[in-house]
């Protein structure tokens, strides 16, 4: 059964609020646009719910769901969020302290912000699989602490680093399969954190690059770690870009990147079977050729007898398109470095967020002007802070989500005041 209610909060403002009403033995109110099903099970489960939202209206963004006015939020076991249009994920957007299972797969995620899930301290299984993911860290997966299952397949995630899971103190499976992994020398940590960790690699995932590699299952790779940890590795300099920070550049430039590795071929000659080296470049995974197959150029250098290896990446006039992730690869079937930069375009249709000084008990700041669709973070205003304050830019240019929590109050009467509350 479906119920409209007008809610009228005297002298503050009025609100329409539609909610479905399922009469299931008892009341229960549901999120706009949600199917709540009580799970009916033995304790601890009674009255638990589990939660469908989309289906005839897809949900292209979490705040639709208006948590805020669902007075039932402890009672949520089980959210489904699959098959929904969802692009973005924002920092704390689950206000579900009890929420155990959470299903985001088959949407068109493509950015995870830090802490998205930090409210979710319950939280045992987390599917993200069949999304537009291509990088995972460990800022995004902060406050899983009881995650016992992870999913993580069919995205476009090339790299995992070393340390991005060591917050997931319970886990117990973990999918990455079905992602275009390079299995070089920052990756070869998998298979042995995976045994040391007793955590299940299911299903099987398997190397994309290098060709040498391809198809072979990850958890093989604790054997490139024989090669990963010669004496001489260490001889190689990590991959070298010039400029070595972020770009961000005028529509119509030029731009010109180059990738240097010292010592490459001298270390990889003493190889029992020399192996065949290269570097390589991509923009999101994919060839420049594929994808820009009239606008860049590519030259490869002769190696020099002192063993280093040039390649030179030339756009001779930048377009929006050109905006991304520019990497950089050392390509062998012996080992493997990788270097990544970002790079902005910024045309006449690019949109902005304005400055703006934003002021509280925490204190002032001056956001500037920014690029849409990033995030901005400035020192903490108090003296004694050590964390960041942060405002989110959209994709709309308008700003959002200004968060200070981590900041302490500007005045010392406050912090302290705030210090007693807690006792």
């Amino acid at each position: 059964m479906a119920k409209c209610y007008l809610v009228i909060i005297v002298n503050v403002y009025v609100v329409v609020s539609c909610v479905f009403v399922y009469i299931t033995g008892e009341n229960v109110i549901c999120p706009t646009n949600c199917l709540c099903t009580p799970l009916y099970k033995a304790a601890p489960y009674i009255n638990k719910l589990k939660v469908k939202c989309g289906g005839n209206f897809s949900v292209t963004n979490i705040s639709e769901l208006q948590f805020n006015v669902f007075q039932n939020l402890k009672d949520i076991f089980t959210l489904d969020l699959s098959a929904n249009n969802i692009t973005l994920l924002r920092r704390k957007s689950f206000p579900l302290q009890d929420l155990q299972k959470l299903d985001l797969s088959t949407n068109s995620i493509d950015w995870i912000e830090d802490g998205t899930f930090g409210n979710l301290g319950a939280l045992k299984r987390l599917d993200l699989s069949n999304n537009r993911i291509k990088f995972i860290t460990a800022g995004m997966l902060e406050g899983l602490h009881i995650l016992e299952k992870l999913k993580l397949s069919q995205n476009l995630i090339r790299q995992v680093k070393e340390g991005t899971f060591d917050g997931l103190l319970s886990l117990k499976q973990l999918d990455i399969s079905s992602n275009p992994l390079l299995c070089d020398c920052e990756f070869w940590w998998i298979g042995v954190w995976s045994a040391n960790m007793s955590v299940k690699l299911s299903p099987s995932a398997k190397c994309f690059e290098p060709i040498a590699l391809r198809d072979q299952p990850i958890r093989k790779l604790k054997t490139l770690g024989q090669h990963c940890s010669w004496t001489e590795y260490s001889q190689i300099s990590p991959l070298q870009l010039t400029p070595d920070n972020d770009q961000v550049v005028f529509e119509g430039d030029s731009l010109k990147l180059e990738c240097r590795a010292v010592g490459a071929l001298r270390v990889l000659a003493a190889a029992v079977s020399p192996p065949d080296v290269s570097l390589s470049w991509y923009w999101a995974g994919l060839a420049p050729s594929s994808v820009f197959p009239n606008s860049v150029r590519i030259d490869n250098k002769t190696p020099t007898d002192s063993g280093m290896l040039q390649s030179t990446l030339v756009i001779d006039q930048l377009h929006s398109n050109h905006t991304g992730e520019w990497n950089c690869e050392l390509v062998s079937s012996e080992l493997n470095h990788t270097n990544t930069l970002s790079v902005i375009v910024i045309s006449v249709r690019t949109s902005y967020c304005p400055p703006i000084v934003t002021k509280s008990n925490k204190g002032q700041y001056n956001w500037p002007k920014t690029v849409a669709g990033h995030i901005v973070d400035l020192p903490c205003a108090a003296e004694v802070a050590v964390g960041t304050a942060r405002y989110n830019c959209t994709l709309n240019a308008t700003w959002t989500d200004l968060d200070t929590a981590v900041c302490p109050y500007i005045s010392e009467t406050t912090r302290i005041l705030q210090q007693y509350a807690h006792y």
